[in-house]
């Protein structure tokens, strides 16, 4: 017992235990790429075509212009960019946590001597690579056929960042609650789709009734939404406080995955 309990004492950050997480989990969804990192591409290519279909004014072929440069299809993209970045992340620490549940693998990540910081650093970490990978190619693929500028690059790269790790954490909390995919798909069905959806992805938040606007006072996803549109095109908008709300709720998530990790949470049976 006492020679347990002496391997179990780690003193700092186990930075080799952090980098072999992070390598297992970016090689977990490279090895899939085609589902982990093209799909998601091509659906939200597919959307931003049928959106530019409906949306843009005839007046642009009759001119001459390029159907996709409408100002309406380049708000939409910022909206679809954004949701595709939180989907992702999501999925990704939440998959992996519910995939080493289901095969019974999860004391392999207990018992090794790291704590909890080492294991939710690498899990957002993982969400946050698949997370930038994806927006990285739709802003690129935005950027070659919508005519899109990036108008403050260092304040969008901030944006996707916080985005991620918001929604890798929650896909963190969502794999500690769930034993199944069945479960995992109550929250993303019930929590994380319509939050992103209705948080202005494709339309102004000036056209929602005032009940789902003031809802969306206290919609994370709304701000960094919002924020990275207002980065990308270069509106004129205030979005300091969304982003300091946005960070609070970061920090303040991240002391209650180490709290419930250090306790078990659902993960120690």
């Amino acid at each position: 017992m006492q020679n347990m309990e002496k391997y179990h004492i780690q003193e700092g950050f186990n930075y080799k235990a952090f980098v072999s997480l992070c390598m297992r989990e970016i090689s977990r969804f490279c090895a899939v790429y085609h589902q982990t990192v093209i799909a998601p591409l091509v659906n939200a290519v597919l959307m931003l075509c049928i959106f530019a279909f409906a949306l843009a004014p005839d007046s642009y072929q009759d001119q001459g212009y390029n159907l996709f440069s409408a100002p309406s299809v380049q708000f939409i993209a910022c909206g679809l960019i954004m949701m595709s970045t939180i989907q992702n992340a999501f999925q990704n620490s939440s998959s992996s946590l519910i995939i080493t549940k289901m095969n019974g693998c999860m004391y392999d990540i207990l018992t090794p001597p790291f704590g909890a910081c080492e294991f939710l650093f690498a899990m957002i970490t993982g969400g946050v690579a698949r997370g930038l990978m994806v927006s990285s190619l739709l802003v690129l693929c935005s950027m070659l056929f919508l005519n899109m500028h990036v108008a403050h690059v260092t304040w969008c790269i901030v944006y996707i960042l916080l985005a991620s790790c918001f929604a890798a954490q929650i896909g963190i909390f969502t794999g500690f609650f769930s034993n199944s995919f069945e479960q995992s798909s109550a929250i993303t069905n019930y929590i994380i789709s319509p939050l992103s959806l209705l948080s202005g992805t494709f339309y102004s938040m000036q056209k929602m009734p005032s009940v789902l606007v003031t809802i969306n006072n206290y919609n994370p996803f709304y701000y960094l939404i919002d924020g990275f549109r207002c980065s990308t095109l270069c509106l004129e908008k205030d979005c300091s406080g969304g982003l300091l709300f946005v960070l609070a709720l970061n920090c303040a998530l991240f002391l209650l995955l180490r709290h419930l990790f250090n306790k078990g949470w659902r993960i120690k049976v």
